[in-house]
C-alpha cells in the first residue's frame, strides 16, 4: 500500500490534523463493525473466488493486518450474518447481498425482497421518527452498493426515502409533521450530513421534496457540513467518547463517505 501525503494547502494543520485523526477508520471499521464488511475491502466486486484472498500485508508498520487474515475474518462474519434470512431487515439483506457478492457458492436474489418486505422501516422513515437516520443509512448502503441488483420497485422505493427526507432541523418543517428525529448529537450530525449528500449525488437533477432544492444543492450542502464536521472532530476530538456504540454509527457514515462521497473530502 502506499503512503499518502497530505499537501498542507492554505489550511495547513487542519488538514494534517484531519488527516491524522482518520486514518484508523478503515482498519476499525473492518475490524469491528461486519455489517458492510464486504463492500469497503480490497477485491470487493471484482474478487468473487470465497477464498481467502492474495495473503501478504495490507501495509507496513503497526496497525497492519494480513491480507488473509482479515479477508478470513469478514468471510467468517458475512457466514454467520448469512445464517438465516430475515428479509424485513435491511441490514441483513445487505449481507446476503455482500456474501453473494463475494462468493461464488452462496445464492442470493435480491430481486425477491420488495418493497412490502421494509414496509415498517419506511413507515419509520416517513413518520419522521427518531432514529430512522440509521434506518435511511442502510438503506443507503444498500443502495451504493446493490441497486442494479434490487427490484426495481424496492430500488424505487428507497429513492423515494432519500427525497421525502428531512436532513436538518432548519429546513421547513412539513404540514403536520412532528419530526421526533435528533440532529445535534454527535453521531447524528455525521450521519445527516453523510444522507444528505450521498442522496444528492445519488439524484443529482431530482427536487426534493422539505426544501425543494435539487439534489446537487444537496448533495453540496452536505458536503459543507461534513467537511466542518471532520474539521471539528480533527482539532477538537469526540465528544462521544465515552459511549460503546456511537462509535460505530461515527463508522458507518465515515465508510460509506470514504467508499461514495466526492473525492478530496
Amino acid at each position: 500500500m502506499p503512503v499518502t501525503t497530505f499537501p498542507l494547502g492554505d489550511r495547513g494543520v487542519d488538514d494534517v490534523r484531519r488527516a491524522a485523526a482518520l486514518l484508523a477508520i478503515p482498519l476499525t471499521w473492518a475490524l469491528v463493525l461486519g455489517e458492510t464488511v464486504g463492500s469497503a475491502v480490497a477485491g470487493g466486486a471484482d474478487d468473487r473466488s470465497g477464498g481467502s484472498g492474495r495473503g501478504g500485508s495490507l501495509g507496513t508498520g503497526n496497525g497492519y493486518v494480513d491480507r488473509r487474515a482479515w479477508r478470513d475474518r469478514q468471510d467468517a462474519f458475512l457466514a454467520f450474518a448469512t445464517e438465516e434470512l430475515s428479509p424485513t431487515s435491511p441490514a441483513n439483506v445487505l449481507a446476503h447481498a455482500t456474501r453473494a457478492e463475494r462468493d461464488r457458492s452462496f445464492a442470493f436474489d435480491a430481486r425477491t425482497i420488495g418493497p412490502e418486505h421494509f414496509a415498517r422501516t419506511f413507515e419509520k422513515i416517513d413518520a419522521f421518527l427518531d432514529t430512522s437516520d440509521f434506518d435511511l443509512l442502510a438503506l443507503m448502503a444498500l443502495w451504493q452498493r446493490h441497486r442494479r441488483d434490487l427490484a426495481p420497485e424496492l430500488r424505487s422505493a428507497i429513492e423515494q426515502r432519500f427525497l421525502r427526507f428531512r436532513y436538518w432541523y432548519t429546513d421547513p418543517l412539513p404540514a403536520g409533521v412532528v419530526d421526533e428525529k435528533w440532529f445535534w448529537t454527535e453521531n447524528h450530525r455525521i450521519i445527516h450530513h453523510t444522507l444528505e449528500h450521498l442522496a444528492g449525488r445519488a439524484l443529482p437533477g431530482a427536487t426534493f421534496a422539505v426544501t425543494g432544492e435539487t439534489g446537487r444543492t444537496h448533495a453540496t450542502r452536505g458536503r459543507q457540513r461534513i467537511e466542518a464536521w471532520l474539521d471539528e472532530k480533527a482539532r477538537w476530538g469526540f465528544s462521544e467518547w465515552h459511549s460503546d456504540v456511537y462509535y460505530q454509527e461515527d463508522i458507518e457514515a465515515l465508510t460509506l463517505l470514504a467508499e461514495h462521497a466526492e473525492r478530496g473530502i
